[in-house]
């Protein structure tokens, strides 16, 4: 009975990667220069503090590593910004405000 658990629970994984390489997108070394987008690490300042965060996909997001989804609140906020953009999120505390310092 274990056995046949364990081959269902390898068949499933075996399936939900499949449908992760069929929707996989490939992130071009060719990215637009100074506007943050998929796959890039900026600096970030916000109440006096200096952070980096990395935009990545949800498949890859770690907060406590300091990468954040495209698809949460602070990632779909920072999309298109530029060094000097100011940005606004709502969070649980209330509103949030960031300044773009740099982008690599």
């Amino acid at each position: 009975m274990e056995a046949k658990e364990a081959h269902e629970f390898n068949e499933r994984k075996i399936a939900e990667l499949e449908e992760l390489f069929r929707n996989a997108v490939l992130i071009s070394k060719h990215r637009k220069k100074g506007v943050v987008q998929i796959g890039s690490t900026m600096s970030i300042k916000t109440g006096g503090k200096t952070m980096a965060f990395t935009i990545v996909g949800s498949e890859e997001s770690d907060p406590s590593a300091g990468k954040i989804s495209n698809l949460s609140p602070l990632g779909m906020a920072f999309l298109d910004k530029k060094v000097g953009d100011m940005v606004e999120v709502k969070t649980p505390g209330g509103m949030a405000k960031y300044e773009v310092l740099e982008i690599q």
